[in-house]
C-alpha cells in the first residue's frame, strides 16, 4: 500500500517473477518470427533455398527431440492411424512452406514476404468461402 498526498491508500500492483516468465515466454517466438524473414533473405546469400530449409527444419527438430526427451512422461504414444496423416500434414505444411517462403525470398523483399505469409489467413477465410460454402461472419 502506498500512502497518497490525499491521505488515501492506493495498492500497487507489483509484478510477480512468473508474470515476467511469461512474458519471455511470449515474447521469445515473437522475436524469433520477427527475425526469421530478414535472415532467410541473408541466409539465401550463401544456401540454396532447399539447404535453408533443411538447416532450419533441422535445428528445431533437435530444439522438439530435447523437449521429447525432458517431458517424455507427459506425451502420449503415436497411434498407428495416425502417421500417414501426420506425415502429410508435416510435408505440407512445413515443409513445402518453407522452401516456397526461401525460393519467393530470393525474388522479393524480406518485408512484402512476412506481409504475404501475415496475410494468408485472410486468403485461407476467402477460399473455404468459395470453395467449401462456409459461412463467414464476425
Amino acid at each position: 500500500m502506498i500512502q497518497l498526498k490525499s491521505g488515501k491508500q492506493s495498492s500497487v500492483s507489483s509484478k510477480k517473477p512468473r508474470d515476467y516468465y511469461v512474458f519471455f515466454i511470449i515474447g521469445l517466438p515473437l522475436i524469433f518470427w520477427a527475425f526469421a524473414f530478414p535472415l532467410i533473405k541473408v541466409g539465401l546469400t550463401e544456401l540454396y533455398p532447399e539447404n535453408l530449409a533443411i538447416l532450419r527444419l533441422f535445428i528445431a527438430s533437435m530444439i522438439f527431440f530435447g523437449f521429447y526427451l525432458i517431458k517424455r512422461k507427459h506425451i502420449s504414444p503415436l497411434q498407428k492411424a495416425d502417421v500417414i496423416p501426420l506425415f502429410l500434414i508435416g510435408f505440407t505444411g512445413i515443409s513445402m512452406y518453407h522452401l516456397g517462403l526461401n525460393y519467393g525470398e530470393q525474388f522479393i523483399s524480406a518485408g512484402v514476404a512476412s506481409l504475404i505469409i501475415a496475410t494468408i489467413p485472410i486468403y485461407v477465410v476467402i477460399l473455404a468461402w468459395v470453395f467449401l460454402k462456409e459461412q463467414i461472419n464476425r
